[in-house]
């Protein structure tokens, strides 16, 4: 839109065609808007002559006119068309001038064209802020045209303005000789140096302030300045100075004044003003919304820039809108913190950007032709822009003050405070001082007592250090013991079922022996998988090799668990496919081991229905035989999820599993690791209500030919059988003079070396834990003996330590070879053959009539009877009966490994039932009750002798009392007493505290009688 304001008096113009502008000696300077016409060029295809045209015919409106605003065209512009005669007789240069600021000249033009109608073809000057090939006339300057007219010569001036889209152009049209134009350029000049210079003093100071505080504010108020400074000189570019950048970038320069503003705002506002009360997250909304609209602005003013079908909006919101809308906003915020704080820099800040809204708000009407448009009211923005930029100045600087007055004064609150955390530490350094003064005053009185304290507190730290470096070994350790403890009692049990066995029995009686030989070794089996699965963990399991018969081992399997299936009246049945071999060559206990975990967990889980144990040969070659084992239940079933942790240690279906069924989820994960170890892999196929199947592959050697017995064939031979327990050497006694060994016994370390006096054997099975002498030790004093042949004697250790370490013990100590607690015949067997084969010839055997070699110290032994109670003198009577065999059902442990070693020591009962009432049933009243008062007489004995010894700190005597308490109600079943006593030897061997050994013994007596209590009343029962 182009709109009018003369600077000068003019008369309204009548209609028609206008009569020619004057040019004369009268006046210097003459106004051109009253002779002016302007032709709208609404589409911007109306040319010079079109113009002229219309100008000659009347159809060109006055430039003056009551209402000065026109409809800006879409994309053209206007034609402004002056006749101008020039009748100074002397001058020719003329300057065509649209006026300065000072003359309400305001606007930017995006093109310029000046025409003469002495060459219509061809325009005299193209200029403006879109024009690529601009051309300028010589002494062309800012909105002013250098003319030539000749004197007497009439000139039709065409001036084509195209206004840049979204602004408006308002003009004072005159003609003015170069006199006088010359004038008026020195006082623009003049103003436009004081201006320059005015703002460089201000960015001086601003960069003062920003080198001294180092804050963004003198930074942001230098760049609102500079961005102002550049619109205020390109915002009356109508005709520029050759390419005026600044007018190309108007826009974006009022976006970065805008940005600028706004950022100003939030840093003096909500960074640097911690006084305004306000909640954090109110001050973090606000500065995220000025932060938005700061970056808003420039995209906006950029859009505009690059894509043209916006750019009138973006124009008319960054040129008309910003400059009105942001001040108000400003306004309103800072008269907002203003109200919430007590300070005045608020409320310069709120007056300075009510200012320039005010001189925004004129401006804009006057430039909407609401307001007059005089050159006050269109520079009305300017003008409030000077007292809003001193004010703008004055509160930025008393914010920069005031924070860096707050910053010292902090610092000073932050450095008294630091001395009076000094001086409060000194104080309590000296009362501290004078504090420690006093006790070592104290401590001097009292040197000598705290010398027997010092002495007593370096021995219990050597203890503390011994106990802390035994605790690296807890877990081995444990399991030794419990390995230990169970393979002693379980060398009996073992033994007296085979020495059973070996008697003539009817047809029941057997089975009822067998099943109990099953479950022995399943409870054996159980002790193994404790160890196996730290050995699996640590990758140390081993697998053996040997001959077995796959069939058998099928049969007792079924026999051990047809019990448990028939408590819940399910079925249990064994399918064999055809052509399965039978002999096979693995390990036939780890194999054991799988199916009975596997065929226990089918009837843990299977309420009705049956568990079906599926055996079939699915490869076979010249050496090895690949054979399928398959568990099936018709059971509850097990999800998919379950199904994917199901093998893991400790895992279960469900928490309501450990509740139900019991068991601690161990068993699965030995399976897995055992199948893996053995060269297969468990699987498991499930559904849920629909049951299990759990199956795996293995692959085994065929049986050699060689029987089992082959190399067992040995000559009768001379063996000394040394061991603390009676029962031991009963069921030693009885499995080797089975196979035609003579066999002489001793219940202790003396007493062998009494028996190697008279006589010389060719074996000597020694028992690694006895009291006085262990075998260790025992087999030292043998090897020092100063007869070679007797110091040459093979040992064999018998111990239900099984650990490596033990075993590399019982090697240092002498020692040929080892067998396992309890004792395995067959075993047994194996290990005398590689014993003795290894020794012959170097070492004859010995005859009956070797003992006459010997140095008749004492008469010579007799001949070792069957009954173990005569075999010889140093050997008194068992009073302890034979176990009588109980049921199968009974007898059979839990051989899934989930139900193993779940019980803690401190968990046992007090007894245990199952022996007493096998005693029971098979001994007279008054038998059993003489019996157990035996054991009551001689069990207070012990515990007597056990106090003693803590009262003295003795060792020695805790463990041989420690191991009879533990032996001897073992027997019984009195497993509470019997785990103390075991508790007691450990820690005594270990040299362990007096103090936690003090209070294991404190606790045998009352659990001796709780246990004498409790087992009175079960014998009354």
């Amino acid at each position: 839109m182009l709109s009018t304001t003369p600077t000068r008096a003019q008369t309204p113009a009548a209609g028609g065609v206008p009569t020619p502008l004057i040019l004369s000696m009268r006046e210097m300077a003459f106004d051109g808007n009253a002779r002016a016409r302007i032709v709208e060029d609404a589409e911007g295809k109306t040319s010079f002559s079109e113009a002229v045209y219309r100008f000659r015919n009347g159809q060109a409106r006055p430039l003056r006119t009551p209402d000065t605003s026109f409809d800006a065209p879409a994309s053209g512009g206007y034609w402004l068309l002056l006749q101008v005669t020039n009748q100074h007789p002397s001058k020719s240069m003329w300057t065509l001038n649209l006026g300065r600021r000072s003359d309400g000249t305001v606007g930017i033009s995006d093109k310029v064209i000046l025409y003469s109608d002495q060459y219509p073809t061809s325009p005299l000057m193209t200029d403006g802020r879109v024009i690529t090939h601009k051309r300028h006339l010589f002494g062309q300057e800012k909105n002013a045209i250098p003319l030539v007219i000749h004197p007497g010569q009439t000139q039709l001036l065409g001036l084509y303005i195209q206004p840049m889209s979204g602004s408006r152009v308002y003009t004072s049209l005159s003609i003015e000789d170069r006199t006088a134009f010359n004038a008026t350029l020195s006082t623009y000049t003049l103003q436009k140096n004081f201006l320059i210079g005015a703002s460089a003093f201000l960015l001086f100071i601003l960069s003062i302030f920003q080198a001294f505080y180092r804050r963004s504010i003198p930074l942001i108020l230098g760049v609102y300045m500079l961005a102002h400074a550049a619109l205020f000189n390109a915002s009356d570019e109508i005709i520029s100075i050759g390419n005026n950048t600044l007018a190309i970038l108007t826009p974006l320069l009022a976006a970065l004044a805008a940005a600028a503003a706004l950022m100003l705002a939030k840093q003096i506002l909500y960074v640097d003003n911690s006084h305004v009360d306000i909640s954090s997250r109110v001050r973090s909304r606000m500065m995220s919304l000025l932060n938005g609209f700061a970056i808003l602005l420039p995209v906006i003013a950029m859009s505009g820039f690059l894509a043209q079908p916006i750019e009138v909006v973006a124009n008319f919101i960054v040129l008309r809108l910003a400059p009105v809308l942001i001040p108000l906003a400003l306004t309103l915020l800072a008269f907002r913190a203003a109200a919430r704080s007590s300070r005045l820099l608020e409320s310069v800040f709120a007056v300075a950007w009510l200012i320039l809204a005010i001189g925004g708000v004129l401006a804009g009407l006057s430039l909407s032709n609401i307001l007059p448009t005089g050159p006050i009211m269109l520079n009305m923005y300017w003008l409030a822009f000077i007292p809003h930029t001193l004010l703008l100045i004055l509160a930025s600087l008393r914010s920069l003050v005031s924070a860096a007055d707050e910053a010292r004064q902090l610092e000073a609150e932050q450095r008294l405070k630091r001395e009076e955390e000094a001086e409060l530490r000194k104080s309590k350094e000296q009362a501290e001082h004078s504090r420690l003064l006093g006790i070592m005053q104290r401590e001097k009185e009292l040197l000598a007592d705290l010398r027997t304290r010092e002495a007593e507190r370096i021995e219990a730290l050597r203890r503390a250090k011994e106990t802390a470096d035994n605790a690296n070994k807890a877990k081995s350790d444990f399991l030794a013991v419990i390995s230990h403890e169970i393979r002693t009692p379980m060398t009996g049990v073992m033994g007296m079922i085979r020495l059973l066995l070996d008697t003539p029995l009817n047809k029941a009686q057997k089975e009822y022996a067998e099943t109990i030989q099953y479950a022995g070794d399943g409870l054996i089996t159980l002790l193994n998988d404790i160890l196996d699965f730290s050995k699996a963990e640590e990758g140390k399991m081993l697998i053996e090799t040997v001959n077995f018969d796959l069939s058998k081992l099928l049969d007792s399997i079924i026999l051990l668990m047809s019990g448990r299936a028939g408590e819940k009246q399910i079925t249990l049945e064994l399918k064999v496919a055809e052509g399965t071999p039978n002999m096979l060559k693995g390990d036939p206990a780890r194999l054991r081991q799988i199916l009975l975990n596997l065929v226990s967990n089918a009837i843990k889980f299977t309420a009705k229905g049956g568990v079906t144990l599926t055996v079939s040969l699915r490869e076979e070659s010249a050496s090895k035989s690949r054979i399928y084992f398959g568990v099936r239940d018709t059971g509850m079933g097990i999800s998919e999820d379950v199904q994917k942790k199901l093998f893991s240690p400790y895992a279960q279906a469900d928490a309501s599993i450990a509740r139900n069924f019991g068991g601690t989820g161990l068993g699965l994960a030995i399976c897995k690791r055992l199948t893996e170890a053995m060269g297969g892999t468990i699987q498991l196929e499930s559904k849920m209500g629909e049951g299990s199947n759990f199956y795996f592959i293995l692959p085994f050697e065929k049986a050699s030919a060689v029987s089992a017995g082959a190399q067992n064939l040995l000559p009768p031979l001379s063996i000394l059988v040394v061991d603390d327990n009676n029962i031991n050497l009963k069921v030693m006694m009885g499995l080797l003079e089975k196979d035609n060994h003579r066999v002489v016994t001793a219940l202790s370390a003396d007493a062998a070396f009494k028996e190697m006096n008279t006589m010389r054997f060719d074996v000597i099975l020694m028992d690694m834990e006895m009291p006085i002498m262990d075998g260790l030790e025992a087999t030292r004093r043998i090897r020092e003996l100063k007869d070679p042949i007797k110091a040459d004697t093979p040992i064999i250790a018998m111990t239900g330590n099984t650990r490596p370490e033990d075993i590399e013990r019982c090697k240092v100590a002498g020692m040929n070879d080892h067998v396992s607690k309890p004792i395995n015949p067959e075993l047994l067997r194996k290990t005398l053959h590689n014993t003795i084969r290894t020794r012959l010839p170097s070492r004859p055997l010995s005859e009956p009539q070797a003992a006459a070699e010997a140095v008749p110290t004492e008469p010579p032994a007799p001949t070792p009877a069957r009954d173990p109670a005569v075999a010889a003198p140093n050997v008194p009577p068992v009073s302890t009966p034979s176990v009588v065999p109980a049921s199968p059902i009974a007898a059979a442990p839990a051989p899934a490994a989930e139900s193993a070693a779940d019980t803690s020591p401190q968990d046992l009962p007090l007894f245990d039932s199952s022996n007493l009432d096998t005693l029971k049933d098979s001994m007279k009243r008054d038998e059993l009750l003489d019996m157990i008062d035996g054991l009551y007489q001689q069990t207070e004995e012990i515990i007597a002798a056990a106090e003693k010894a803590v009262q003295a700190q003795d060792y020695k005597v805790l463990i041989q009392r420690g191991h009879e308490i533990k032996g001897m109600t073992a027997n019984f079943g009195l497993m509470a007493l019997s785990n103390l006593g075991g508790r007691v030897e450990s820690l005594a061997r270990e040299e362990g505290s007096f103090d936690v050994i003090r209070a294991i013994v404190r606790d045998m007596r009352p659990t001796f009688y709780d246990t004498r209590s409790a087992l009175d009343k079960w014998i009354k029962g």
